[in-house]
């Protein structure tokens, strides 16, 4: 099996998706970027895309996002993260009233 991390995207209101992945693809404001278990760690603004989860060679989920912030760390860096790696979205949505 291959190695995983931990993916999580979270708004101010709460957790929408948690999931251990292969690799993620991710909208960064300078471009896309692609995390994989054993990243350097990472901070990042999001700009409006996609960001494609993958298993083996293929999209499994494709997630739009706005705007937010991308963080990346290894263990030590996360206190969430779990086998090694995490990627957190904060994903500031537009609120609606």
């Amino acid at each position: 099996m291959p190695d995983r991390l931990e993916f999580e995207l979270v708004t101010p209101e709460r957790l929408l998706f948690s999931e251990m992945v292969e690799m993620v693809v991710v909208p960064g404001t300078e471009g896309n970027f692609g995390v994989l278990r054993g990243h350097a760690p990472l901070i990042s603004t999001i700009r409006p895309g996609m960001i494609e989860i993958y298993e083996g060679q293929t999209v499994t989920r494709r997630i739009f996002v706005v705007s937010g912030v991308a963080e990346g760390c290894v263990r030590a860096g996360c206190a969430r993260a779990r086998q090694g790696a995490a990627v957190k979205l904060l994903w500031h949505a537009p609120r609606t009233q």
